[in-house]
Order: C-alpha cells, then structure tokens, then sequence
C-alpha cells in the first residue's frame, strides 16, 4: 500500500527537459451511490430508497430518489446535496482515493464518503479535524497593510527583483521522500511544478507507478492511468488553497494585485529575527515569515493539511540557492500543531525554474 497520502494513479507524458504535462481530461463512468438511498431523505434523517427511474448523475456518480420532487431540488442544489469532496475519503482528505460509496455519513447536513470503517469511525470522534473549509480573509489597520507591503516588497527583491518575478513562468522541485509504513522503509520521488498565475501539478513516482493531481485553467484534476479526472469545485477550490500556501505563488499574487496583506509583528524562527506578515489569496490565508535584514521568507504557517486531518502547519525554509536568477530553498523543515514532523523525511533534490523570455538574469555591477 501506497504510505503517506493516497493519490490517485497516474501515468505521465514526460519532456525531454523533464517537466510534464497532463492528459486530456476525461469524466469517469457514473457508479450508484448510497445504496441507491435517496440524498435529500438521507440528509433528513431518513433511509428512503430511491427509484432507479428516478435518478440523476453528478460527478462520478448517479443518484437515486423517491421523488421527481426531492429529484428537482437535488437539481437545483449544486453540490449541497451531493457526497462532497468528489466522493474522497473525508478522512484522508480532498486529493485522496475515492472512499466507498456505500460507507457514507451525515454531518451538518452533507454527505461524506470513507474508504474503511476506521476512517469513518476517527471521522465521527473529530469531524472539524477532518473538514476542509476556505479560511477566513484577515483584517488589520492602514498601518499594518502599509508595513506589509514594505515587507513584500523586499522579499520580491531577495528573491530576484519584480522584473524576473513578473517573467517567471514556472518553476519545478524534485523531492525524494522516505521513511517507514508497518516496519518497512519506503523512498519515492515528488515532483512539485508551480506555474504562475493559479497552476500546480503534483506527482508522486514510486518507480513506475505514479499518482498525482493538478490544477489547471478549467479547474483540478486527479490522475489515474494516464487519464485526468475532473473534480468537483470543493476539490478545485482546496487545491486552490495548497496553491497559495506557497511563498512564491504569494508573492508572484501580491505582485499582480491579486492578495491581501497585513503585518503581524516580530517573531523568531530559530535563531533568525522575522517579521509576520500574513496574507489572503484564493481563499487561503498564509502566514509569511519575513528577514527584515535580507527579506528571505524563511517561515510560512497556516491551518490544513499537512499530515493526515488538518492541523496549525510550519514550514521552515533555508539553505538559499540561486536557481538562474531565483533565490529559492533546497531545506524545508515542518511542525505540526507544534510537533516537528520527521516521518516522512523530505529532501529537496533539485529546482529548476523556466521563463517565459529566455533573457538571462543581469550581472551584478562591481560597486
């Protein structure tokens, strides 16, 4: 079984250079969903067969109802009535397999799916450890906006000025991830590939067999043999949020107006002095750790999913690297909820980074 977060399958079209790029999408195969139980019923409180001549598709399932009522308002209810996530196990979050979709449960009147009977059981013990939701936008004075922008700036400047920021097309990192499931060690390659504005793909390769997900113009996409599903837009909107959790896709945002801002004062990460400044981007809310000496992000925090549930996620950044005119991290240290996260062990093992002239990065000036 596959360790840390299950993704879906996905065999990738490689380039040359190594980067690479997605299927077409294709819908999958509508399957029969609650038994065959009618949803609105079911989110009443009540186990109503449906009538497989009353139904409709959603998704990647097909629903049944006792009623061309209850039928209609399913209609008219977006995804309300639907079982959310897409049909992903509500324990192991959004981009994880699809849970049964005969193991469902109501909470505050939605319909989650799981993959085991343990997952649902730790879902009902803490349901709000579980639920991915949009973070609420930060406010603050004309004074802290003011100081954050300042802070903003000189973090654009560190990590290459507002001009090869703003040429900045995309930019791949090569994890290697290891550690042990059940007593035996594991070790598989992470591909990180950010595009600016509003584009991450993910890949996990564990030697042949690959799982991943994406983001794209048209919306998100999980990955399995070598086809891309579309999600539902909850899905599409959290992997928005895992988006902008990343320090250059907020600072690439704050550059094109596209963020708010407000700084939170000093802190300490380690033995390095920082300003907070925290930051609201498509519908995420991230906290940016700034050297006001150099104006390195060396920090970024935020409530999500960082393990399995979600949970007040650090993540530390240092051993700075120019990368053809971009300063970026090759270490990343994690905490959650205040515990330091060492299974898995993450290693960055390479950063390459593309733009869209091929002008080069100018050569620094003797004084």
């Amino acid at each position: 079984m596959r360790p840390g977060l299950a993704y879906l399958a996905l065999v990738v079209l490689l380039a040359s250079a190594g980067w690479f790029s997605l299927p077409a999408a294709r819908a999958a195969e509508p399957q029969l969903v609650l038994r065959g139980l009618d949803p609105i019923e079911l989110i009443a409180g009540r186990e109503v067969p449906g009538r497989p001549a009353i139904s409709s598709v959603r998704g990647a399932y097909r629903y049944q109802f006792a009623s061309e009522e209850n039928k209609r308002r399913f209609e008219a209810g977006g995804e309300r009535y639907a079982v959310q996530i897409g049909g992903a196990c509500a324990k192991m979050g959004p981009l994880s397999g699809k849970g049964s979709p005969d193991r469902f449960l109501v909470f505050d009147g939605r319909i989650f799916l799981f993959a085991s009977d343990s997952c649902r059981n730790a879902f009902t013990t803490e349901p709000e450890k579980y639920v991915d939701r949009a973070d609420p936008a930060p406010t603050g004075t004309p004074e802290q906006a003011q100081r954050a922008a300042v802070l903003l700036e000189k973090a654009i400047a560190a990590v290459g000025g507002p001009e090869r920021l703003r040429d900045l097309a995309e930019v791949q990192e090569r994890r290697r991830i290891s550690g042990e499931s059940g007593g035996t060690p594991y070790s598989y390659t992470e591909t990180i590939q950010l595009g600016f504005p509003e584009s991450i793909r993910v890949i996990d390769d564990f030697g042949g067999s690959t799982y991943g997900w994406a983001l794209e113009p048209a919306g998100a996409v999980l990955l399995e043999k070598g086809e891309a599903t579309p999600t539902e837009p909850s899905v599409t909107e959290f992997v928005r949020r895992e988006y902008y959790r990343q320090p250059l896709a907020l600072l690439e945002a704050w550059q094109r107006r596209a963020a708010t801002a407000f700084a939170r004062g000093p802190a300490r990460a380690n033995e390095t002095a920082l300003e907070r400044v925290t930051m609201h981007a498509g519908g995420a809310t991230t906290t940016l750790g700034i050297d006001p000496a150099t104006g390195r992000v060396v920090e970024a925090s935020y409530r999500g999913r960082i393990t399995r549930g979600i949970s007040e996620a650090v993540l530390r950044y240092s051993d700075f690297r120019d990368v053809d005119g971009i300063l970026v991290p090759f270490r990343i240290d994690r905490w959650a909820d205040g515990a330091p996260l060492t299974q898995p062990g993450l290693a960055i093992e390479s950063v390459e980074v593309r733009f869209r002239t091929r002008a080069k990065p100018p050569v620094p000036q003797a004084p």
